[in-house]
């Protein structure tokens, strides 16, 4: 034993290895949340925390040195964790936004824009899950006088947690919004505050300007289907169509329609109105991060002062765990690059 150290200080101050998920989940990226250790997988999102973090006093030698806990059931493998989570361990980055640029507190956001989204998957999910077992059971059944439809278990309670959760996915989004561009009275408009702030970009980029137009529409859809569902009346209200059966005879699927002055929805399949919905928040958070980025990029010192930055666009193929925007530098003019180094010779 080492002179002077304790059993516990000892066990602490080892090295060690532990095990992430199932063998062969490959780690994709690591950053730190809230005092936290955030580790993505090919599979899932972990959350990992040392023994000195919870007992710094060293006062439990029982108490393991990792403790790890899965926190989402999808990984880089899953578009909205390559949209959310990680496009922003890429893009939030001090180097390129400046060191007042509160990283931390922007890869929380886009750490809440995928909890949401996983919630709103897992939702699916079940849906999707309980929707097969009905119709198989309903495929045997046979056809005679009478038939007894499915039912399936809490549809409206489900499917109004679903579109609450997309709307906290585009919340997220906002609030990421006035990380670069904070409004001025707390009850300001939020889409004409962020049209006015991306004015430059989107009056001159007709491609800026398509993605912003599409994205708000999206936003404000959501808390049209938001407001419907959770404060019906004579104008707006949502309405959960269980299995039915028309003509043939054919059994229909669960269905969704939101009656809304401004985002109103068609009777659609709500397996296909759910799919919609996970796409669309995933991508607008992915976009919104891109061009409030590209927007921003302010040097701060080193050899990346010496580089004309913008953010780029990779091809599908040159994609990195689904991460699709990054920095891409060139040298300024008139600067020698390498730099030539005083070896004080």
């Amino acid at each position: 034993m080492q002179r002077g150290k304790r059993p516990i200080d000892l066990k602490r101050d080892s090295g060690g290895s532990f095990q992430l998920g199932e063998p062969g989940d490959a780690i994709v990226d690591m950053m730190t949340l809230e005092g936290r250790l955030l580790t993505v997988t090919q599979k899932a999102v972990y959350s990992t925390n040392f023994a000195d973090h919870i007992d710094p006093g060293r006062t439990d030698i029982n108490l393991p040195n990792i403790i790890s806990q899965k926190l989402l059931d999808y990984g880089a493998e899953t578009p909205f964790i390559s949209e959310t989570l990680l496009t922003g361990a890429e893009l939030f980055n001090e180097t390129y936004l400046g060191q007042d640029f509160n990283r931390k507190r922007a890869l929380d956001i886009a750490f809440r824009a995928a909890e949401n989204l996983a919630a709103m998957a897992d939702l699916r999910a079940a849906m999707a899950l309980d929707q097969k077992v009905a119709i198989e059971k309903l495929s045997s059944t046979p056809v005679v006088g009478s038939i007894e439809l499915p039912r399936t278990p809490d549809l409206r309670s489900r499917g109004e947690a679903f579109i609450r959760h997309a709307d906290l996915t585009y919340r997220a989004t906002k609030v990421l919004s006035e990380l670069f561009y904070p409004k001025k009275k707390p009850n300001e408009d939020w889409a004409g505050h962020i049209e006015r702030c991306l004015k430059p970009a989107t009056s001159t980029n007709v491609q800026k300007a398509g993605f912003l137009e599409w994205a708000l529409r999206c936003i404000e859809e959501a808390r049209g289907f938001r407001n419907a569902s959770e404060h019906p009346d004579k104008e707006k209200e949502v309405i959960f169509h269980d299995f039915g059966l028309k003509p043939g005879p054919i059994a229909t699927a669960p269905s969704i329609e939101v009656r809304h002055p401004t985002s109103p929805q068609p009777v659609t399949d709500l397996l296909s109105f759910s799919g919609r919905l996970i796409s669309e928040c995933g991508k607008v958070f992915e976009g919104m991060a891109a061009l409030l980025c590209s927007e921003n990029i302010r040097m701060c010192g080193g050899l990346a002062t010496l580089f004309n930055w913008v953010l780029v666009e990779r091809e599908v193929a040159q994609m990195i765990h689904g991460v699709r925007y990054t920095y891409n530098g060139s040298p300024k003019p008139g600067v020698a690059w390498p730099p030539s180094i005083n070896t004080g010779k």
